[in-house]
């Protein structure tokens, strides 16, 4: 039985997917357990657990799309949990409870390693804790539409290597924000110029802040201004 630890009913949702989870999931689809977190993978089949609907179902490759998400059982899943949805992939920033069973998020920047055009693609919400996380796969595709024409920019892509940060370096900045943060790591300009990045910040409670305007150009394929949120 689903039971929030508010209503006087036996038992939490964690003891439910520790106990209950196994079976539940074997019925449907996948599961997978580690040693230290209950992990579960479930798909619409789950009738419990379920992404109910999603809209809109497509938006512009740059981003900035609010989704809502309508989750069977979210009210008693977001209990002591962090939230992150991913969208076709992508991470959708500033997850937030908009309703006893929605969510709401704001789309990010499209981009590819390769030439491919973007496809259609699931949405993931991941409930997580220090002793569960729990996916869910959704049945409805979100497609993200590619803006440029075809004549002149087919689609966002910067081949690959992608970018990637120095994992030592230590970023501070003011809590006002806005403030210029010299950020290091490599293929800032090869194979193709990093543009419209941006610095963000993940609060305690899952909330990603992200800064109000773009990163400089950088410097060298080394060095990069950004500025913080």
């Amino acid at each position: 039985k689903w039971c929030s630890k508010d209503n006087v009913c036996e038992g939490r949702k964690q003891l439910y997917l520790k106990n209950n989870t196994e079976k539940l999931l074997n019925e449907n689809r996948r599961l997978d357990f580690d040693n230290r977190i209950e992990e579960a993978y479930v798909t619409n089949d789950c009738p419990e657990v379920k992404v109910i609907a999603v809209h809109p179902l497509s938006g512009p490759h740059t981003g900035g799309t609010v989704v809502t998400i309508t989750v069977r059982n979210h009210w008693i899943l977001v209990e002591d949990t962090t939230i992150q949805v991913m969208v076709a992939g992508i991470v959708c920033i500033n997850p937030r409870t908009s309703g006893p069973g929605m969510i709401t998020c704001t789309t990010s920047l499209w981009v590819t390693d390769n030439e491919e055009p973007p496809i259609p693609g699931p949405i993931l919400v991941i409930y997580s804790s220090d002793k569960v996380k729990l996916t869910i796969e959704s049945s409805q595709k979100f497609q993200y539409d590619v803006l440029y024409p075809s004549s002149v920019f087919q689609y966002p892509t910067c081949g690959s290597p992608r970018p990637v940060l120095d994992a030592d370096q230590q970023l501070t900045a003011v809590e006002s924000g806005d403030i210029a943060v010299p950020v290091r790591g490599v293929h800032f300009v090869e194979p193709c110029v990093l543009y419209s990045a941006k610095l963000f910040v993940i609060l305690p409670d899952g909330i990603i802040q992200m800064a109000s305007s773009y990163c400089d150009i950088p410097v060298n394929d080394t060095y990069i201004i950004c500025r913080s949120p």
